[in-house]
């Protein structure tokens, strides 16, 4: 069973937020990890380190010769290489390394640091993740997809299994408390399948209309770019109040992850014909380890009723649009 970090918020009333295991697909990828010829480590999101920071980890040292790339813009010769030059990124500061040192000693990576920190972290990304594949509603005009399907989905079910596990997870893992969820042996063992091991949760909308789900893959692409903008700060921006909640982006190329992949994420948004255009997502990173239990409880549905107003909104105007058009 997880363990249970409790704190005191400023009314000095207890908050309760558990912390979560990786799922056993990531606990064997890591017991793998002595297997690798290479491994790199990224310390921020997950370590809080300023971007940049990060390591190359090779089994044969003489590996970093083969991908050393001396950038003539970080590389002048005539010194010693830095660990910049051996790959393909060229450039690793080491003031990043040194901001990783301090957070290290002041935030132990360990079980009673990280490890407690991470914990919560996850059990609460896997709360955001139940709560964006259970927003939308019969009667909305938009479906959510999430990257990382869900269990049953991964194990082969059909619709009606999908359907099964989908209102399983609205019923029992997105009302509860955290008290009350820690409580529910069944649900916190699929909860802690779910979603991502990273904190990182990566989803897609597509559009409903009277005829059913969208199947065009540029309508599909120009809707998920206008969330994106709505959803995100723009430069020189002040006010920042606009943006109910703040999302990242990218795609799925099919030159760079390969038509099967992207086929599939495409036929599970509803889309028809070959993978042949980059398939978008929106990205939600959840740092905060008291997000599901602040002074006044839980954040994850304002959060999720601030997206539904927006996807809800820039759909009726995308379809509007179309009708004008037309």
């Amino acid at each position: 069973a997880p363990d249970v970090a409790s704190h005191l918020d400023a009314k000095h009333t207890r908050v309760f937020v558990p912390e979560m295991t990786m799922s056993r697909y990531v606990n064997r990828q890591y017991e793998a990890l002595g297997q690798a010829d290479s491994i790199t480590v990224d310390p921020h999101k997950a370590g809080y380190i300023p971007y940049p920071a990060g390591g190359l980890c090779y089994r044969n040292g003489a590996t970093r010769d083969i991908v050393s790339f001396t950038a003539p813009v970080v590389f002048h010769g005539g010194v010693d290489p830095t660990v910049g030059v051996y790959g393909i990124e060229g450039s690793k500061p080491g003031a990043a390394a040194a901001a990783t040192f301090l957070s290290h000693r002041v935030i132990r990576p360990d079980q009673s640091g990280y490890g407690k920190i991470l914990g919560q972290c996850m059990f609460n990304s896997k709360r955001l993740y139940a709560a964006v594949v259970t927003m939308a509603r019969e009667d909305d005009n938009f479906i959510v997809v999430p990257f990382q399907g869900l269990p049953v989905e991964r194990a082969g079910g059909g619709p009606e299994e999908i359907a099964e596990q989908l209102w399983f997870i609205g019923e029992r893992i997105v009302p509860p408390s955290n008290e009350e969820l820690l409580k529910d042996k069944e649900a916190m063992e699929l909860m802690r399948e779910l979603g991502s091991d990273q904190i990182i949760i990566s989803y897609t909308f597509n559009l409903k209309t009277e005829e059913g789900v969208n199947t065009d893959p540029d309508r599909l692409i120009d809707l998920n770019k206008r969330l994106f903008r709505k959803l995100s700060l723009n430069p020189g921006q002040d006010d920042v109040t606009h943006t109910p909640m703040i999302v990242t982006s990218s795609d799925f190329d099919p030159a760079v992850y390969g038509s099967g992949l992207v086929g599939d994420y495409m036929r599970r948004l509803g889309l028809k014909g070959p993978a042949e255009k980059p398939s978008p997502f929106l990205i939600s990173t959840t740092m905060d380890p008291w997000v599901t239990e602040t002074a006044e409880g839980n954040f994850i549905p304002v959060l999720i009723d601030a997206l539904r107003d927006i996807v809800t909104e820039t759909v009726n105007e995308f379809l509007d649009q179309g009708e004008k058009h037309g």
